[in-house]
């Protein structure tokens, strides 16, 4: 089986700027100023974020964040315009710093035709700042993700919104 049919070759290209240079990205603070940056020769702003526990048995607390340039709230996803960007990233909802690697991937989202096109970022570093258990609390993300199609740096406010379903993920 073939790699790059697995992951694909964007993620093969982040994987080699990581092998020929980009550890210091992943060990480097991250500024903390405004998430933004381009997205596949784009501009983006990070507008809102938003967080939700799931259960993982491996990964106690972890969460799903969106991070948009759209205005996005709890149970509201906004408009999936044409060309929109988001970012998801998983990761436990506690303070703590790691890189982004093949164990823990950004993905960035660009909606075309009303469909979702990922592309994985594993090269940079993720800081979990603020993560307030309480639902409805803002947390704090800082990232840096590089790859051949996204540049990122800054950090972004997280509403954190609970569980996804109610009940489940003990929050």
């Amino acid at each position: 089986m073939h790699i790059c049919a697995r992951v694909g070759s964007a993620a093969l290209l982040s994987l080699v700027v990581m092998a020929c240079g980009g550890e210091n990205e992943a060990h480097t603070p991250v500024a903390a100023v405004p998430l933004s940056g381009t997205v596949r020769g784009q501009p983006f702003t990070a507008v809102s974020a938003i967080a939700y526990g799931f259960e993982d048995p491996d990964v106690p607390d972890n969460t799903l964040i969106q991070i948009s340039e759209a205005q996005l709230d709890c149970g509201d996803l906004g408009a999936l315009t044409e060309g929109r960007r988001d970012f998801t990233l998983a990761g436990p909802w506690t303070v703590h710093t790691e890189p982004l690697s093949l164990q823990n991937i950004l993905s960035a989202v660009v909606y075309r035709n009303g469909q979702p096109d990922s592309s994985l970022v594993v090269s940079g570093l993720v800081e979990f700042v603020e993560t307030p258990p309480e639902v409805g609390a803002l947390g704090k993300v800082r990232l840096r993700g590089i790859s051949s199609q996204v540049s990122v740096e800054g950090e972004v406010s997280v509403k954190f919104c609970g569980s996804t379903v109610p009940g489940v993920g003990g929050r």
